[in-house]
């Protein structure tokens, strides 16, 4: 990898992983919830609690760092595409030319 993107990368890598650590445990505490409620008896999907609820904390947290996570890949996605604009432009470009006899 370029050296210039590298704390890009490690940014990006380290966002990604917040994000699926969030995502686990917002994971892991519908399942927990589930273990509370009867099959028939379970809570329409799309509430997450009241404000300041567990799960509510848990959904926002998980949002929030998705956020940060598509931020910082446009991020990364801008400072690769500088470095390749960047490189693109020290190349060397030669025309030959031949006579045909």
């Amino acid at each position: 990898m370029h050296r210039e993107l590298t704390a890009h990368y490690r940014l990006l890598a380290a966002v990604y992983r917040r994000y699926v650590d969030a995502d686990f445990r917002l994971a892991k505490a519908r399942n927990e919830l589930r273990a509370l409620f009867p099959v028939d008896q379970v809570p329409y999907r799309g509430t997450i609690g009241a404000p300041r609820s567990p799960i509510r904390r848990l959904h926002e947290e998980r949002d929030r760092a998705l956020l940060r996570f598509q931020s910082a890949y446009v991020k990364f996605k801008t400072a690769k595409a500088r470095v390749h604009k960047r490189e693109a432009s020290r190349r060397i470009r030669l025309l030959l030319s031949f006579q045909r006899e």
